[in-house]
């Protein structure tokens, strides 16, 4: 990532403007580098963590990204960020930009499914508008995690779900014991 990602102008300035970087030499850490390795449990590398201010894990990455896709990475980490502070209108933006920066990528229907979520607080809970979103994901990602996430909005009262039933869960179906 250091000689492609890292210095591609749109990564470094989005680098630049909106992160904190550290940087940990994980072939001979310091004592104070290991005490992060252990903490944070890296288990390859690159291992990318980011948090807010306050020390709230966002994301974690593990493995290379090209650069259309760390931007992606960034953008989803930013949208957090904005959500976890209430920022929706910021989120927003930033979700929009992580879905422009890389369509094909796995962070693409993440962006969408926190998206609706997004629209559904902003909407003071309107499960109409979380729904509309989170069909987005089933007509363009239907294949996604992000859309077996999203399958909750059809569990019905008897646990059956739209992808088959859940070996997870007890059958709610009043006849069982």
């Amino acid at each position: 990532m250091d000689t492609v990602t890292y210095p591609t102008p749109a990564v470094d300035e989005l680098l630049g403007d909106h992160f904190v970087c550290h940087v940990v030499n994980t072939k001979q850490p310091t004592p104070e580098a290991r005490d992060l390795l252990r903490r944070f449990r890296l288990l390859w590398e690159p291992g990318l963590l980011f948090f807010d201010g306050r020390g709230n894990e966002l994301r974690r990455i593990v493995g290379y990204r090209a650069p259309k896709r760390f931007l992606a990475e960034l953008r989803l980490a930013l949208a957090k960020r904005a959500l976890l502070y209430r920022d929706f209108e910021g989120a927003l933006t930033h979700l929009d930009q992580a879905r422009a920066a890389a369509p094909d990528a796995e962070t693409a229907p993440e962006a969408l499914f926190w998206a609706g979520i997004v629209r559904f607080r902003i909407a003071s809970g309107d499960k109409a508008v979380l729904e509309e979103a989170w069909r987005e994901i089933e007509t363009a990602y239907p294949e996604s995690r992000w859309w077996e996430a999203a399958d909750v909005l059809d569990a019905t009262p008897t646990g059956v779900r739209r992808s088959g039933p859940d070996p997870d869960r007890r059958n709610r179906d009043s006849s069982a014991p």
